[in-house]
């Protein structure tokens, strides 16, 4: 993972069915924070749960190249999913974002 903080041709990263857990997105986000030509991540059914929800939204807050987000099928719940909606009030450039299968209750969205 701390090779990604340094490559500047990285552009999607693909990391879906891998048990990354709160950890491994932990270690995503930080390493991305120096990542500014990642368009699209794709950590799909990674185990990341609420707290590596949380971990994310810290990332994309201040992002300015991430364009697609795939983050479903993590079990996020209702402070994960606040978390992400709440860094989007600050970042501009996301475009695509898929929730789905994370068992978001509707008072989240």
């Amino acid at each position: 993972m701390k090779n990604l903080q340094f490559n500047s041709s990285l552009t999607i990263l693909n990391m879906e069915y891998n048990p990354l857990g709160p950890e491994g997105a932990k270690h995503i986000a930080d390493y991305l924070q120096y990542n500014h030509t990642l368009t699209e991540l794709n950590i799909y059914r990674t185990d990341i749960g609420e707290q590596g929800a949380m971990f994310i939204a810290v990332y994309l807050q201040n992002n300015t190249s991430l364009l697609s987000l795939n983050i479903g099928r993590n079990l996020i719940g209702c402070n994960g999913a606040k978390a992400i909606f709440e860094s989007l009030v600050h970042n501009t450039t996301l475009q695509k974002l898929i929730l789905k299968e994370n068992q978001i209750p509707e008072q989240a969205i």
